[in-house]
């Protein structure tokens, strides 16, 4: 319950420094594993990740987050769509191929147990930074889901929860998921 409290509610600066930087801290180390930093450019040699000794980089990435984590992962995600969407509009040539780069290498958002819902509802855009109009086009990956009787759309978020899980849900709050929220599973 601490680590709820000061994400949701830090107390000074202190605190305030500490959510944005593990903020910065979880993007930071998302994007290197695509081998670029957080202006979407190539990281050097020596910053990206290594494998037997030789820099790698990953094409697809699939990002697993599960409870608290789910809510830190979800306003990472959404800075990361915004600030990739500046760039596509104003950054030079290597940010434009990386923001590319980024829209084809996470495949994949699984959210597992997550209080996304409930946090939407208690205190809304006080803690969660909504993500950009049209989410399922905000990637190349996911996969045609059905939606009602008879049409389909792209999906790239899925979460998994149970319903007498007090903390967790199905997610469909307007703040967070626009007019489509993603592929919710019952377990």
């Amino acid at each position: 319950l601490g680590d709820v409290r000061l994400y949701t509610f830090p107390r000074g600066i202190i605190e305030r420094a500490i959510v944005q930087r593990i903020d910065r801290r979880v993007g930071a180390q998302f994007l290197r594993l695509l081998g670029i930093d957080w202006d979407f450019r190539e990281l050097p040699r020596s910053e990206k990740i290594k494998r037997n000794g030789q820099p790698i980089e990953f094409e697809r990435v699939i990002w697993i987050a599960h409870s608290l984590g789910s809510v830190i992962s979800y306003n990472v995600l959404s800075d990361l769509f915004h600030h990739a969407a500046d760039l596509q509009r104003d950054g030079d040539e290597e940010q434009k191929r990386n923001v590319a780069r980024f829209r084809t290498s996470l495949r994949r958002f699984i959210t597992l147990g997550s209080p996304l819902d409930k946090f939407s509802f208690l205190w809304g855009k006080q803690v969660l930074r909504p993500m950009p109009a049209g989410r399922s086009e905000l990637l190349e990956g996911g996969e045609d889901v059905s939606v009602g009787t008879d049409a389909t759309r792209r999906e790239w978020w899925i979460n998994f929860y149970h319903v007498l899980d007090p903390v967790s849900g199905a997610l469909s709050s307007p703040l967070m998921c626009g007019t489509d929220g993603p592929v919710n599973f019952h377990i």
